[in-house]
């Protein structure tokens, strides 16, 4: 499979999304709203190293430069959130489909390696990857450079297991069920809709919480591997700490302070009301980035990445 060309694709993607927005409206929440953005795929792509996993190089330097900022161990009057502090049960499906798992395996395979002609076998004219809400052509990415953004993305997509999911691009995708990656997006999902079957509507929005994914994950006073743990989280919900965030100056925003920056730091409320920091190596946004295969022809291929940033 080639890479996609150019109006054709562009006119069949918009049929697609008008086309599966009829079948099942769900697709629109997909493809639109706040609950699961397409966003993210920029021209300013990230200027930090896209690794597999952080060099003791690389959080030296985040430590460095965050040595001025404020500790946010201070203990605060947390806002009210119906999942903060929610334990979320994790379960990774992948080994329910020898054949899906010995799929992934090649394609986290070929993300290690650059491999740019793998992907570009994978990926169909109905492919989607999105901006902001809005369709964008996969020419927005360089895969030939082993430091394009779309790596990255991949990685972090791919870093925690993944579930079966109902196909909700129908007729176009004619498979029953998708795989979606990775799982803490569709854990933080359930947590929600147990909520609201227990009449609890005034939850919290998305975007104001973090999915902390791993067993006994630090939350230290500042953001630096140095600084003190004041808990210990273990697969858990809590706040987003947007006060703390927006006080930073926007750069700071931007280099340290995102769930895409593989040595950054997220600012968090714990449920006892204490302020600090986790790791993105272990913190995700619940809309976060994500990907989907599903099959075509019976042969497994890329179905939609959804960045956010």
């Amino acid at each position: 499979m080639g890479q996609l060309h150019n109006t054709q694709w562009l006119v069949d993607l918009n049929l697609l999304k008008k086309e599966a927005a009829v079948i099942h409206p769900g697709v629109t929440r997909i493809l639109l709203t706040g609950a699961i953005a397409l966003t993210g795929i920029t021209q300013a792509a990230w200027a930090i190293p896209l690794t597999s996993s952080p060099q003791p190089e690389d959080l030296a330097q985040v430590e460095a430069s965050e040595d001025n900022i404020t500790p946010a161990a201070t203990p605060s009057e947390a806002a009210p959130s119906d999942l903060n502090g929610t334990q979320l049960l994790l379960t990774d499906q992948t080994e329910q489909s020898p054949e899906f798992s010995q799929f992934l395996s090649q394609v986290q395979q070929a993300v290690r390696d650059r491999n740019a002609d793998f992907m570009r076998s994978i990926i169909t004219p109905y492919t989607l990857f999105g901006d902001d809400g809005d369709l964008v052509r996969f020419e927005n990415f360089n895969l030939d450079s082993p430091t394009d953004p779309f790596w990255f993305y991949m990685e972090r997509a791919l870093s925690d297991g993944c579930v079966i999911e109902a196909n909700n691009l129908q007729p176009v995708w004619e498979a029953d069920q998708t795989w979606l990656c990775p799982i803490a997006l569709s854990a933080f999902d359930a947590a929600l809709a147990e909520q609201l079957e227990l009449d609890q509507p005034s939850i919290t929005p998305y975007e104001e919480h973090v999915v902390v994914i791993g067993q006994d994950v630090s939350v230290r006073t500042q953001p630096n591997i140095n600084s003190p743990v004041i808990q210990t989280l273990s697969n858990e919900i809590v706040r987003l700490n947007r006060q703390t965030f927006q006080a930073v100056p926007f750069q700071s925003q931007a280099e340290i302070f995102s769930f895409n920056n593989p040595v950054g730091w997220i600012p968090v409320i714990l449920p006892d009301g204490q302020n600090g920091y986790v790791s993105t190596q272990n913190a995700y946004q619940p809309t976060g980035t994500r990907v989907t295969f599903a099959e075509v022809e019976g042969v497994l291929k890329l179905q939609m990445l959804t960045i956010v940033d």
